[in-house]
């Protein structure tokens, strides 16, 4: 059998949820790629705004010195926390995960997800657990 015929067939393993078997895949190249995207634009909004922040500081700083108005306080940031990313690798990596919606998540314990979450990193050879061993 040729390599190209195997492009796109996934690796699937049977794991507990919730004390239910579930089906899980291995994380793709793109999947991981998606994960790291969501992970780096969370990390560059933290920055952006940790930036801001210390702007806003001094120029309170400033502001007191000069006897005049404090500036406007930075807005928080509308980014999706690292909740997305555990949303990402379960909807990525389970049968039918595809079809959760944002509302789905907020029916599980947030214990059971990341659980999840780390299982199906591990079984992927990603992050410290998939790399034990090796």
């Amino acid at each position: 059998m040729s390599i190209k015929n195997l492009v796109g067939q996934r690796v699937t393993k049977t794991t507990k949820f919730l004390g239910e078997d579930i089906v899980i895949n291995k994380l793709s190249i793109a999947d991981v790629e998606e994960i790291q995207a969501t992970v780096k634009a969370i990390e560059e909004v933290g920055l952006a705004h940790a930036d801001a922040m210390k702007q806003y500081e001094a120029d309170c700083e400033k502001a007191k010195a000069a006897g005049t108005d404090l500036p406007e306080r930075p807005a928080e940031p509308e980014v999706q926390d690292n909740f997305s990313v555990l949303k990402t690798i379960i909807r990525s990596a389970t049968v039918d995960g595809d079809q959760l919606i944002d509302e789905d998540f907020q029916g599980f314990a947030l214990d059971d997800l990341t659980k999840l979450s780390e299982e199906i990193m591990s079984f992927s050879g990603v992050g410290d657990k998939g790399r034990k061993g090796k």
